[in-house]
């Protein structure tokens, strides 16, 4: 009702972007305020809809979490990259309810898979950086892995096309390598890992375009290509305790040949974001 009429840049009708973006945020089980709120998020900044409109028909926590949003809205980065750490801190300060942040991060993914709508080329890219710099990093520090990976692969679809391009080329050419490598590997962990040994979970990831583009570019490697990492492909084993962990890593080491310089601790010494785990890289 108040986004009636209204079109984006691409043409089609504004609803579509707020629905879009509520879709995003449906594999983080959001409550129906969340949802609420992600659907009317502009609705205060771009219709002659009030946060006093909001609340009366859909309730108080609906109507702050959007006049949250709205604000937000006005915080902008200029290109300076002393400045970053002062607007992601400025950007978590302004929120009392981190819903506000997790609403706000699902609608830079939908604009930033938008994107290419923008006619303007220079601020399509002061928007990518903009998300590289600000927005990737608040999701990374939430432990929104899946959204971070998504918001800096838009990011370096945007700023740099030709190595997105060869690199999106070189992931689908080890495709039939990585299903192969993967499968086998879970069925290998499955029978060294003895019964007594309580397995939760074995997953796998593959290292993403934007991630595989950063250690490529480090001058520490002589990396070329994206068959060199050997983070490409990665399996996570999830056990029930922290002792059990270390009794894992001990066992796939016996069982493999670990590479030296390859290993990290971060039980015993956790990311910024509160990640722990341990990482090896065996033969």
């Amino acid at each position: 009702e108040a986004h009636h009429g209204q079109l984006r840049k691409s043409g089609e009708p504004y609803i579509i972007h707020p629905l879009m973006t509520a879709e995003l945020l449906l594999y983080l089980k959001p409550d129906l305020i969340t949802i609420q709120s992600c659907i009317l998020h502009d609705v205060i900044e771009d219709t002659p809809q009030t946060k006093e409109d909001i609340a009366a028909r859909f309730g108080t926590d609906v109507a702050v979490i959007c006049e949250g949003l709205s604000k937000l809205s006005t915080i902008r980065y200029r290109g300076e990259e002393r400045s970053v750490e002062s607007l992601r801190k400025m950007f978590i300060a302004m929120v009392e309810d981190l819903r506000v942040i997790i609403v706000k991060l699902a609608d830079r993914l939908h604009n930033m898979q938008t994107l290419e709508f923008h006619p303007n080329k220079e601020k399509r890219e002061r928007i990518a950086l903009e998300t590289l710099n600000v927005y990737a990093p608040i999701a990374d520090r939430l432990g929104i892995f899946h959204m971070k990976e998504q918001l800096e692969t838009e990011c370096f679809r945007i700023l740099y096309p030709k190595e997105y391009e060869k690199i999106k080329q070189e992931r689908k050419e080890l495709e039939e390598e990585q299903n192969f490598f993967l499968k086998e590997a879970k069925v290998i962990i499955g029978k060294v890992i003895p019964a007594e040994v309580p397995i939760i979970d074995i997953s796998y990831r593959i290292k993403s375009p934007f991630s595989i583009y950063r250690k490529l570019s480090r001058k520490e490697y002589s990396y070329t290509h994206t068959k060199d990492l050997y983070d490409l492909f990665a399996i996570r084993i999830i056990t029930n305790n922290i002792p059990r962990c270390y009794e894992i890593l001990g066992i796939l080491h016996n069982v493999f040949v670990p590479m030296p310089k390859r290993f990290k601790d971060y039980i015993a010494l956790p990311k910024e974001n509160g990640y722990q785990s341990l990482h090896t890289t065996v033969v």
